[in-house]
């Protein structure tokens, strides 16, 4: 079902991009291999979760959740959080999101000395 899920679902669509990154042009390749960007489309995928909220509750019912309200503030840089996620020519992993502007308040940098 995974890479046969219907077009449009936003599961779906994630595992046939993933599928595409391991095989490449060649079709080969190997799930038990580490392929980085597929962790950038696993960040895309979230995001398009909160933004569609289809976000699923813990208790393993398949209910969704009370509807996530977010400001328009937050939706625009989650909307550009995802943009820089389809970056292909930049973003080849997980680490190269790590200085988005979504996270900029997090980190905090010390001088060495």
């Amino acid at each position: 079902w995974l890479f046969k899920g219907p077009k449009g679902d936003i599961q779906a669509e994630t595992y046939r991009k993933m599928l595409k990154n391991i095989e490449g042009d060649k079709g080969e390749g190997s799930w038990a291999e580490f392929h980085p960007r597929n962790n950038v489309f696993w960040l895309q995928y979230l995001v398009d979760c909160v933004l569609m909220n289809k976000m699923r509750a813990n208790s393993g019912e398949d209910a969704a959740v009370d509807m996530i309200e977010l400001t328009s503030d937050q939706s625009r840089q989650l909307r550009n959080f995802r943009k820089a996620c389809m970056n292909h020519q930049s973003v080849k992993s997980c680490h190269d999101l790590v200085w988005h502007d979504l996270f900029k308040d997090l980190w905090r940098l010390s001088k060495k000395e």
